[in-house]
């Protein structure tokens, strides 16, 4: 396999006829064997910098980096996790463990 990454269309449509190798295209047009895109791009995860090959298919970073300041913030603070989010063993159990555990 070969990635050709921005690649003139014309080249890379010449490079993918000559050789017996599969052409994987990442920004270098339609005359490949295949496409690919960073899932960044496609998400829209970046701020910066876009090649002119990428397509945001979604603008979801916004709603990513809000989601994890709020859990970041929850741990901090010690909302999370809550009492309800936890796994608890029986009291008998706990007394056993602890038994176990001075010996």
């Amino acid at each position: 396999m070969l990635l050709l990454e921005g690649v003139a269309t014309e080249a890379a449509k010449f490079i993918t006829e000559n050789i017996a190798l599969p052409v994987i295209s990442c920004g270098s047009g339609v005359g490949c064997d295949g496409q690919v895109l960073v899932i960044t791009d496609v998400l829209g995860l970046n701020k910066g910098f876009m090649p002119k090959f990428s397509r945001k298919y979604a603008s979801i970073g916004e709603q990513i980096a809000q989601a994890i300041a709020k859990y970041d913030a929850d741990v901090k603070n010690g909302r999370y996790p809550l009492d309800s989010e936890s796994y608890h063993i029986k009291a008998n159990e706990a007394e056993k463990l602890q038994k176990i555990l001075k010996n």
